[in-house]
């Protein structure tokens, strides 16, 4: 995954392997619990893509 890739090299500087491992093992956690929530395949998406996404998605009203 070239997301995790990066978020890896970028953000794990002067950081154990281990707390970086554990870092990704969090994202790939919230990645398979949001496909098992949402009955969706998983797709990778760029960060900014996906917080532009979000925002869309946030500022709809929720109709129940």
């Amino acid at each position: 995954n070239p997301v995790l890739l990066n978020y890896y090299k970028n953000n794990m500087n002067g950081k154990s392997k281990k707390v970086g491992l554990v870092a990704i093992m969090h994202k790939l956690m919230n990645y398979i619990f949001s496909v098992l929530r949402n009955q969706k395949p998983y797709e990778v998406r760029n960060p900014k893509l996906h917080c532009k996404m979000y925002l869309e998605n946030k500022s709809l009203p929720n109709i129940a």
